[in-house]
């Protein structure tokens, strides 16, 4: 008897377990998976952000900075909000960002570069000549991480390891004018007047050579005390211009070493469009 009992309360007690199941089962909605995302937080679509990028910068900047919410570890994201940031002159806000991403990705080359770019305009470029060496690093065929990596070092005094830099990118990409002139450039910190005018004739002769080029050529050949030359190299620059630097250079022959005459005056190629780099190198040492 005892042991019918038994059976009957187990039997009781699983029927009340199943009938607790099915009562309770109703309360609580299985959820598409699709469903349980907010919308907000998902990424726009491609034809959106293609859109943004062709807006006005503070406009892009600001779509960028929502998509950036949505998801920070995203690398890519990070660059085309970086970018974004840059064009607004951000610069500070791109180093934050940057790093936030670059400890979730360690090893990406692009981050690396932006980073560098940024703290370039920022003036702090043993920072920046730190990022462009883990820019390639990471990517060891870059050839604008080397090409940036020699203008910090150009900018801190170091033209011995900046000419190793550039020639570095130079063998991974000839066809850079703007490379060349700037180590035409940071031989004549030197004191290598002849290599320097060497490079700066070549890259003077590339296609996408600038006007700044040729008068970087100018400049050099002026240091050299050839100033008919100068006036040639320097033909589409403004007359006024191009007396004044033969004035000033002479002037430096006399008071100064051709080196640090050409840090007073020289300006540094833009190695990228969108970052400000233009302007009197450092003196050398």
């Amino acid at each position: 008897m005892t042991g019918q009992i038994h059976r009957r309360l187990s039997i009781a007690g699983l029927a009340a377990v199943g009938l607790a199941a099915c009562t309770t089962a109703p309360d609580v909605p299985e959820l598409d998976a699709a469903e349980a995302i907010d919308p907000e937080r998902q990424p726009a679509d491609q034809a959106i952000r293609e859109a943004a990028d062709r807006a006005p910068p503070l406009e892009r900047a600001n779509f960028w900075a929502s998509e950036h919410a949505k998801d920070p570890s995203d690398p890519e994201v990070t660059l085309r909000f970086g970018e974004a940031l840059r064009t607004i002159g951000s610069h500070e806000r791109v180093v934050d960002v940057t790093t936030q991403t670059l400890v979730i990705h360690p090893n990406h080359s692009a981050l690396h570069l932006l980073r560098g770019r940024a703290q370039m305009a920022l003036g702090q470029f043993e920072y920046a000549a730190n990022a462009f060496t883990r820019a390639a690093a990471s990517d060891p065929m870059n050839a604008d991480a080397y090409a940036n990596q020699a203008l910090a070092y150009d900018r801190l005094g170091q033209h011995r390891r900046a000419q190793a830099a550039y020639g570095r990118a130079l063998s991974i990409d000839a066809n850079r004018p703007a490379t060349r002139a700037n180590l035409g450039l940071s031989l004549a910190l030197s004191g290598d007047l002849d290599g320097a005018e060497v490079q700066l004739r070549q890259a003077a002769e590339m296609p996408g050579a600038t006007s700044t080029i040729r008068q970087n050529l100018a400049l050099v050949l002026g240091l050299k005390g050839d100033f008919e030359a100068m006036e040639v190299a320097a033909q589409d620059a403004p007359d006024a211009v191009v007396d004044a630097n033969v004035e000033a250079l002479k002037s430096f022959r006399r008071l100064a070493q051709a080196g640090n005459a050409a840090a007073d005056t020289a300006d540094v190629v833009d190695e990228d469009p969108g970052l400000s780099l233009r302007g009197a190198l450092p003196d050398a040492n």
